[in-house]
């Protein structure tokens, strides 16, 4: 399979993350990187074409190195924003577990950053999903939510897309 970013003839999870020359340049949300002792957490969730949801993080440090990333699979969508939602869990989980602590964290699902940021939360589905997300990010030092561009949140889009795996 090649790289839908670059074209490489053969892609690979590294390739796309570490060295695809075009996919540094596609997420750049941020003038730069997080400063010094910050980490900036992209997170993204995706339908895929055999019905089931992935979701996909990235997190880098403040020379802008890759400093872990993963991919999840899952079934039986319950929707795009709470797929969205269940992404962000996955990667403010796996970016504790990591040993983050001060994020600044970076979604493409307006509805869901507003919510984040705005700590107003409903009866709904989401809602239920924001609570624990607001819940578990009461553990970092720090968290920023930030909307970006579906542009500047391409990598964590393609991670999804993988096999599941965490690196």
């Amino acid at each position: 399979m090649s790289c839908s970013i670059c074209g490489h003839t053969e892609e690979t999870n590294a390739h796309a993350v570490l060295s695809c020359p075009l996919a540094s340049q596609q997420d750049t949300p941020l003038p730069g990187p997080p400063m010094i002792g910050y980490r900036k957490l992209n997170f993204d969730g995706s339908s895929l074409n055999n019905g089931f949801w992935g979701w996909g993080f990235v997190l880098r440090n403040h020379d802008g190195d890759v400093v872990p990333l993963g991919a999840k699979h899952g079934a039986h969508s319950a929707g795009p924003i709470i797929e969205e939602a269940r992404s962000c869990l996955f990667a403010i989980k796996s970016a504790f577990a990591f040993g983050a602590r001060s994020v600044i964290v970076e979604g493409d699902c307006l509805p869901l950053i507003t919510i984040l940021k705005s700590h107003q939360v409903y009866d709904d589905a989401v809602s239920l999903f924001a609570r624990d997300i607001l819940s578990f990010s009461a553990r970092f030092d720090f968290v920023c939510w930030s909307f970006v561009k579906r542009g500047g949140n391409r990598v964590a889009h393609d991670i999804a897309h993988r096999q599941p795996f965490c690196l």
